[in-house]
């Protein structure tokens, strides 16, 4: 059943969307990790974060778009590397709960995730490598970035 729909043209763009009424949502918390499940806490500084990793994001290639995050007590080091440009290591200050930790992460997931957050600081959430990394706001605004799987 259709409940509404739209669009929108613009520069001899088109866009339409509809809304359709189906089954109930799915249940999102098999995928978002409660606040409780969170082994490792990351408070970090956004913009220094987001820096490092728009600078690291320029060294790699569509082939390997991953940027590596390595988290140990109180630092961050956000890697990359490119079969063309090189590689590029970034540290960066924070307060780090739990074990070390490294994950993959597309950068062009996490600057947005950033950018949806209008604080000095960011806290971010993990359970495993292979898990999402969540980003939370004070108004329930939730983010999930998916790691990359690397070799």
């Amino acid at each position: 059943m259709l409940l509404a729909g739209a669009v929108h043209d613009s520069a001899g763009e088109v866009l339409s969307a509809q809304l359709i009424k189906s089954s109930p949502f799915p249940p999102y918390d098999t995928v978002v990790p409660s606040r409780d499940s969170a082994k490792h806490v990351l408070e970090i500084d956004r913009a220094a974060l987001a820096g490092a990793v728009e600078a690291a994001a320029l060294v790699t290639t569509g082939e390997s778009r991953a940027v590596r995050f390595a988290f140990t007590f109180n630092k961050l080091v956000v890697t990359a590397r490119g079969p063309d440009a090189g590689e590029s290591a970034i540290e960066v200050p924070c307060a780090w709960t739990g074990d070390p930790l490294e994950i993959a992460l597309a950068p062009e997931y996490v600057l947005p995730a950033l950018g949806a957050v209008d604080l000095d600081t960011v806290r971010l959430e993990f359970t495993r490598p292979q898990s999402p990394m969540v980003l939370r706001r004070d108004d329930g605004y939730v983010v999930v970035v998916m790691p990359i799987s690397i070799v």
